[in-house]
């Protein structure tokens, strides 16, 4: 009987290049380097039960991006960017002092180019992929649908001590 099974995956060129030469050098198989690459990135972000104001949140965003009421980041920020927030998460960011505005607004930038950076942790407890990336005193609660390449910030919240 098989003990594994085959996943078929398609890779950028660049990419496909860099895996055939660590295989070479590392004298592994392909397969041998996706299986640890994949080891890593399981293991790579705490899983945390998601507070009842957390999941309140992604539920109300949710709802409004499904009404469609959320605004581009190009919106969010005035700035051209992919990303999308609920009208809800404008607002917290439209409430922040200038300071704490300019960091949050960095982050959401770099979650652009790539939604795991930072320092995250993913919520359970919500239907989907629902994560909470730490930005100084403030939390940027978002879903990641990565099909759609889509980047829906529901809320961005202050953290104090009754937070969790």
């Amino acid at each position: 009987m098989r003990t594994r099974q085959t996943l078929t995956i398609s890779l950028p060129p660049a990419m496909l290049k860099q895996v055939e030469e660590v295989s070479r050098v590392e004298n592994r198989t392909q397969s041998e380097l996706v299986r640890e690459a994949l080891r890593r990135y399981f293991s790579g972000f705490p899983v945390v039960t998601a507070t009842p104001a957390e999941l309140a949140a992604l539920a109300r965003g949710r709802a409004e991006f499904e009404r469609g009421e959320y605004v581009t980041l190009d919106a969010l920020l005035n700035d051209r960017r992919e990303l999308v927030g609920a009208k809800s998460a404008q607002k917290d960011l439209q409430e922040l002092s200038p300071r704490d505005r300019e960091r949050v607004e960095a982050a959401l930038l770099a979650m652009r180019e790539d939604p795991f950076s930072g320092d995250i942790v993913r919520l359970k407890g919500h239907e989907g992929a629902a994560w909470r990336r730490r930005v100084g005193e403030y939390r940027i609660l978002y879903l990641l649908y990565v099909r759609e390449r889509l980047i829906l910030v529901t809320a961005i919240r202050r953290r104090t001590s009754t937070t969790y």
